[in-house]
């Protein structure tokens, strides 16, 4: 398998956005598969869930089931309860529910949290 991590440049900041947008849907298509997972749902039903729920097409939300599902797998292999996984990053999570951050710096702290959370994309190439 060959993993390709890229920097985009726009020539449109609708561009961007547009890209944006498609980012967040994948992610929250992510979580949602996960939360299905550990629910017990299958992944046919899944599959034809998340494309109408999240306006995706079925290979991100096949990308979407593989990602859950690869996390789910990874937390019962190291002995962690999947249900406290934390979709983001803990470490910024759990500085923000101290609340001892105000003003600028937990509104910084705050964009980072939903950039980690919501900033993924991912999709699988097929040999044809």
């Amino acid at each position: 398998m060959i993993t390709l991590q890229c920097l985009l440049e726009f020539r449109t900041n609708q561009d961007r956005e547009v890209l944006l947008d498609l980012m967040r849907r994948f992610s929250s298509g992510e979580r949602y598969a996960y939360q299905r997972l550990l629910e017990g749902q299958e992944r046919k039903e899944l599959k034809k869930d998340i494309p109408r729920l999240f306006n995706i097409n079925t290979r991100y939300s096949d990308d979407a089931i593989f990602l859950a599902n690869s996390v789910i797998s990874l937390c019962n292999k190291r002995g962690q309860n999947p249900k406290k996984t934390i979709f983001g990053s803990r470490k910024i999570f759990e500085k923000l529910n101290k609340n001892h951050l105000n003003g600028y710096r937990r509104e910084e702290l705050k964009t980072k949290w939903r950039e980690s959370r919501q900033g993924n994309l991912y999709s699988r190439g097929d040999k044809s």
